[in-house]
């Protein structure tokens, strides 16, 4: 059991939320209250795509969870911004080849 009585990571009645990362709609709900950066930083990203600032801002540890957390996630509606863009795309296509790279400059073009 966690502070309030409850077991880790469990809100009682809390609304669902969804992040979009790498394509797909991740329910984070659960891990609201164990997020190492607090939950205001889940629901800030609610409905919307937050791959380019978890790929700042994760380990490879968080990466290596967040692949078992999307292993049954429904991919994210097209119209959910930064992972149907060409940056998207192009963040994508780094990251499946080189899993710690520095951030890209939104200016410069890279090829991975």
């Amino acid at each position: 059991m966690g502070k309030g009585g409850f077991k880790r990571g469990e809100i009682p009645n809390a609304e669902p939320v969804h992040v979009y990362l790498f394509g797909k709609s991740v329910d984070v709900t659960h891990f609201l209250r164990s997020h190492p950066g607090g939950s205001k930083a889940l629901k800030i990203f609610q409905d919307r795509d937050a791959t380019e600032q978890f790929n700042m801002y994760h380990s490879p540890g968080a990466h290596k969870k967040l692949k078992l957390m999307m292993a049954h996630a429904p991919d994210a509606p097209p119209t959910s911004g930064v992972a149907t863009s060409p940056v998207g795309a192009d963040l994508r296509r780094c990251a499946s080849s080189s899993p710690r790279r520095a951030s890209l400059s939104p200016t410069t073009r890279t090829s991975c």
